[in-house]
């Protein structure tokens, strides 16, 4: 029982300690339809489906 409590704290102290890092991506609209398809560019910059 022990064993699978120290687990368990184990694991959970790892997921907290465990970060993401978020970047901004900043683009002009003319920049993303270089890098994006007509239908990449209007599903993600203009929120279209």
């Amino acid at each position: 029982m022990k064993n699978i409590l120290a687990v368990f704290v184990l694991l959970i102290s790892v997921s907290c300690t465990a970060q993401t890092k978020k970047y901004a991506i900043i683009k002009t609209d003319a920049e993303w339809k270089k890098l994006l398809t007509k239908e990449q560019f209007e599903v993600t910059r203009k929120k279209r489906n």
